[in-house]
């Protein structure tokens, strides 16, 4: 058995013996190492995308959206509220407002409406794909914040009333959310 001094010796000769001319040329070309390594899997892709796609076309959900429901459907009323403000459909009655004299004003507030249920999905995705943390009912300790927010950047106590304040506009406006 082949003896090293050091770690780096060790590296060194596992890179100049380990490897063939072939295992080399494969390393150094991406393409080459994606096709070698993935090829098998092409059909079960292939067949796993058509059978998800039809599912999704056939029930309007699939079973791969299931694995994470709350996921999907944050991203498709995310898309749905972004495409409702864009279009600029009908305004619903809101609130507080008269809804023959006070038109334009009542347009203004859906719009601000649309506005912050956008950011309260945008900010659950964020949450959701672990690069913002909630800000528990309880709180965090000042050890806990020092110590999580290396990871992930916390909600403040503003965004919080934010976030749930579109929950709660999401929640009374529901069956108002058409074009």
């Amino acid at each position: 058995m082949k003896k090293f001094t050091s770690v780096d010796d060790l590296f060194e000769d596992i890179k100049n013996n380990s490897f063939t001319p072939w295992h080399r040329f494969i390393l150094n070309h991406e393409w080459l190492r994606w096709l070698i390594y993935n090829a098998e899997d092409v059909p079960n892709d292939f067949y796993r995308k058509c059978k998800r796609g039809w599912q999704r076309a056939y029930w309007g959900i699939s079973d791969e959206d299931i694995w994470g429901l709350d996921w999907y459907l944050s991203k498709i009323i995310l898309r749905g509220l972004k495409q409702l403000k864009k279009s600029k459909p009908g305004t619903p009655f809101v609130d507080g407002f008269n809804g023959e004299t006070d038109i334009e004003e009542m347009q203004k507030a859906w719009e601000l409406i649309l506005e912050l249920m956008i950011w309260t999905f945008e900010a659950t995705i964020k949450i959701q794909e672990m690069e913002w943390l909630k800000i528990p009912e309880n709180g965090f300790t000042d050890e806990q914040i020092t110590r999580l927010s290396k990871d992930f950047r916390i909600m403040t106590k503003d965004e919080m009333e934010k976030y749930n304040k579109g929950w709660d506009l999401f929640k009374r406006y529901y069956y108002s959310l058409w074009d």
